[in-house]
């Protein structure tokens, strides 16, 4: 959406975007249309400081997505989640330490140990794949079955994930 233009699509749905002078639109209620304006998502994290969920990004191996961090400094705070995990988000002491941007890494089928198996830049890792993370967990110790499939664990472990992120910033 260019700033200052309007156009002709219509909002439609129960949700209601974010407003925002300079980002504009038409929208069409009960027959009546009036102009809005709608908020960049990014302009909202960084001027309101809200968190309008994750990014996906796209890299040609583990190795390039921890290192080609879209964030000045890296990621300070690398999250592997694996059936093997030597800690877990029920653990009475689990906790996170305080960052500014986490990566939380979820395996295939065979887990985080084949990405890091096939991945050249990482070869002092195989067979050590907890030496590459912050945190090595696991967030379903109870599964009850061999795999998760990956949307699940996503899912699973973002929940799991959310208050102990949350609450690591909270003084920040």
């Amino acid at each position: 959406m260019i700033p200052g233009r309007t156009t002709g699509r219509n909002l439609r749905g129960s949700r209601r975007p974010r407003m925002r002078q300079g980002y504009e639109c038409l929208r069409r209620a009960s027959g009546n249309t009036m102009p809005v304006s709608i908020a960049l998502r990014i302009a909202t994290q960084e001027e309101l400081g809200l968190y309008w969920g994750f990014q996906v990004r796209i890299a040609e191996g583990l190795s390039k997505a921890i290192s080609e961090c879209p964030w000045e400094g890296g990621y300070d705070l690398l999250i592997g989640t694996s059936e093997k995990g030597n800690v877990s988000c029920e653990d009475d002491d689990f906790s996170l330490p305080a960052h500014k941007h986490a990566l939380v890494v979820f395996g295939g089928i065979d887990g985080i140990e084949a990405a890091v198996e096939q991945d050249p830049d990482l070869d002092e890792f195989c067979n050590k794949e907890h030496e590459l993370f912050d945190r090595w967990v696991n967030t379903c110790p109870s599964q009850g079955s061999r795999t998760i499939r990956s949307e699940e664990a996503i899912l699973i472990s973002l929940a799991k994930l959310q208050n102990f992120l949350r609450k690591a910033n909270a003084s920040s």
